[in-house]
């Protein structure tokens, strides 16, 4: 696999695009954004084991707890 083609590099790519949305406070880049970033996970993993997943890339930068409450913030804003 080419790392172009790399659902975590594309992943990185939406979450970077994702945090600046939100620092701008443009919800249809959010939306987006977190439906992007949920779609790379996805395709890293099974959906069931999408949060740890999620979890597993932020090791070592956030806590376990931090990546979850992250997560499910990403997944509120993929909703709305």
């Amino acid at each position: 696999m080419n790392s172009t083609d790399d659902p975590a590099n594309h992943f990185l790519e939406y979450y970077g695009r994702y945090l600046v949305a939100k620092n701008q406070a443009q919800s249809e880049m959010i939306w987006l954004c977190a439906v992007g970033c949920r779609m790379e996970l996805r395709k890293m993993c099974d959906p069931t084991e999408e949060e740890q997943n999620f979890e597993n890339l932020f090791k070592g930068f956030l806590s376990q707890k931090q990546a979850g409450q992250i997560y499910h913030d990403l997944c509120d804003d993929s909703r709305s």
